[in-house]
C-alpha cells in the first residue's frame, strides 16, 4: 500500500514537471513568434496608409495584414493558454456599459455575415452598471462569435444574445451548421481538437473560451437544436459582490467605454462605419485612422 502512494505520487510529480515543461515551451515558443510578426506588421501598416498603391500593390499588402494579424491573434491565444495554466491570469474588474461593449464586439462581424450569405441578429438587453473584465469578456465573445461565422453554414442563420438574468450575464450564440457527431459535441472544448484534418484553425478558441469561463467562476456548455442548429450558452457573474476585493481594478471606470484610443475603419464596411460613428458620439476619440485606397 505504502509502495502504491508513493508511485503515484512519483507520478503526480513527474504530470506536474510535464506540464510545467509544456507551459513554458508554449511562452518561449509563442514569444518567439511574435516578435518577427509584429516587425513585419509595422511596416506593411505605414505602406498601406501611405496611398497611392496599385490595385494588385494594395490587395497584396491587405493580405500580408490580414494573415499577420490572424497569427499574432493565434499567438496571443497560446499566451494566454500558458497564463491561465500556470495561473498567472488573474481577472481585472471594472464598472462599465457592459451591452455598449458587446454591441461595438457583435456588430463587428456583421461583414462576414454578409460575406456568407448568413441571416445575423443580434439582441443585446440593458448591461449598464455591469462588473466585467474587459479582455476576459472579448476573447469569449470573439472566439464564439469566429466560431461561428468560421463553421457555419452558408446562407444560414446566426444570433446572438446577451441579456441579465437574475443578476447573471447570460450570452448564447446559436448557428447553423453541418452535420456534428456526438464524438465532436463532447470533444470541442478540449484543446487543438479539430473535427477533421481539413478544418481551419488549431482548434485553441474554444478550448480559451472555456478556460476563461472557469477562471470567471461562470458556466459554459454547447448543445444541438435538431439536426443543424448548435448553441453555446455562457453565463458569468456581473455583480461587485461576485468578485474578490484584489480583482476590483477600478469603483468605476473613467468612461463606459473601452480604453483604445484608435479607430480603424476598412473601406468598404458601411455597417463598421455606422458603429463606429456612434461610437464616437458616446466617447471622445484621440485619433481616427482611416485606411483609404487611392491618392
Amino acid at each position: 500500500m505504502r509502495m502504491k502512494l508513493q508511485l503515484n505520487q512519483e507520478e503526480a510529480e513527474r504530470l506536474k514537471k510535464l506540464n510545467d515543461f509544456k507551459s513554458k515551451l508554449y511562452t518561449d515558443i509563442s514569444h518567439e513568434f511574435r516578435t518577427p510578426l509584429t516587425l513585419i506588421s509595422g511596416p506593411v501598416d505605414v505602406k498601406l496608409g501611405e496611398g497611392g498603391l496599385s490595385d494588385s500593390d494594395f490587395y497584396n499588402f491587405s493580405m500580408i495584414k490580414r494573415n499577420t494579424k490572424r497569427l499574432i491573434d493565434l499567438v496571443d491565444q497560446l499566451l494566454h493558454l500558458a497564463k491561465l495554466e500556470s495561473g498567472r491570469l488573474d481577472l481585472k474588474i471594472r464598472k462599465g456599459n457592459l451591452g455598449l461593449f458587446l454591441g461595438m464586439l457583435a456588430t463587428s462581424f456583421e461583414h462576414k455575415a454578409s460575406s456568407k450569405n448568413i441571416c445575423y441578429k443580434i439582441n443585446i438587453g440593458n448591461l449598464e452598471d455591469a462588473w466585467y473584465d474587459e479582455d476576459a469578456v472579448e476573447k469569449i465573445v470573439t472566439n464564439l462569435l469566429s466560431n461561428a461565422f468560421k463553421y457555419g453554414t452558408a446562407s444560414g442563420f446566426c444570433q446572438f444574445t446577451a441579456v441579465r438574468e437574475q443578476a447573471k450575464l447570460h450570452i448564447n450564440v446559436k448557428n447553423t451548421v453541418g452535420q456534428l457527431s456526438d464524438n465532436d459535441l463532447s470533444n470541442m472544448f478540449g484543446r487543438f481538437y479539430q473535427g477533421n484534418k481539413y478544418s481551419a484553425g488549431a482548434g485553441i478558441g474554444l478550448s480559451l473560451v472555456k478556460e476563461l469561463v472557469q477562471l470567471y467562476h461562470g458556466e459554459i456548455k454547447a448543445e444541438m437544436e435538431g439536426e443543424d442548429i448548435i448553441n453555446f450558452q455562457v453565463m458569468l457573474p456581473m455583480g461587485r459582490s461576485d468578485f474578490e476585493e484584489t480583482q476590483i481594478v477600478e469603483e468605476e471606470a473613467e468612461t463606459d467605454w473601452p480604453h483604445p484610443h484608435a479607430v480603424a475603419i476598412e473601406a468598404g464596411r458601411g455597417n463598421l462605419r455606422q458603429t463606429v460613428v456612434e461610437c464616437l458620439r458616446m466617447r471622445p476619440t484621440r485619433l481616427i485612422i482611416s485606411e483609404v485606397r487611392g491618392p
